[in-house]
């Protein structure tokens, strides 16, 4: 029953976030955060998971990052928790990898987050339609959910001037990808 609750509680959160997304209404929260921290508890949250399904899972940051980047934190950990739970939704074989580059180019830091599957892929009918509303593609049969966190994402990172998108060949896993320029600035 509590599981049940949570589902419940997750599925209206996402529709309410969609609702105010496409209202043009979600409005992002920038602070000062650590990269490396938000990253570490991503890793901290997902390691077991993998673990219990017999998955490789693995959280690197490229580029040694020592600065603060100026982010909605709740939000991006929204973007990276929907990526990897989905991606270890579908894999049962292999792994899940999140890979993070990330470049200081002036006042800025270039971000290029991977999370890559090795999964059933997605077939190539499916990758426009996967960040749209509601639509959960060939996997709608095999527990693919409502079809809200990609769409969410989507927009998530389309707040943050950013841009997301898919690579994928059915049987081969899937890579998405998401860029997105921060401020950055030195620990305070």
């Amino acid at each position: 029953m509590r599981n049940a609750g949570e589902t419940l509680l997750r599925l209206l959160t996402d529709a309410l976030d969609l609702s105010r997304a496409e209202a043009g209404l979600m409005a992002l929260e920038e602070q000062p955060c650590d990269l490396a921290a938000i990253l570490g508890d991503l890793d901290a949250l997902w390691r077991a998971r993998a673990e219990a399904q017999g998955l490789d899972f693995s959280v690197v940051l490229e580029g040694g990052l020592e600065d603060w980047v100026l982010v909605d934190e709740v939000r991006l950990k929204q973007v990276f928790n929907n990526l990897v739970g989905n991606a270890l939704k579908f894999t049962t074989a292999g792994g899940v990898e999140v890979r993070v580059r990330a470049r200081r180019e002036d006042i800025y830091a270039d971000l290029i987050c991977e999370v890559r599957d090795t999964g059933p892929g997605i077939d190539a009918d499916d990758l426009e339609r996967v960040f749209l509303p509601f639509s959960t593609g060939a996997n709608q049969r095999q527990g693919g959910g409502a079809g809200l966190g990609l769409a969410i994402c989507r927009q998530i990172v389309a707040a943050m001037d950013g841009a997301i998108s898919v690579a994928s060949e059915p049987g081969a896993g899937a890579t998405f990808t998401v860029a997105v320029k921060l401020y950055a600035g030195p620990r305070p």
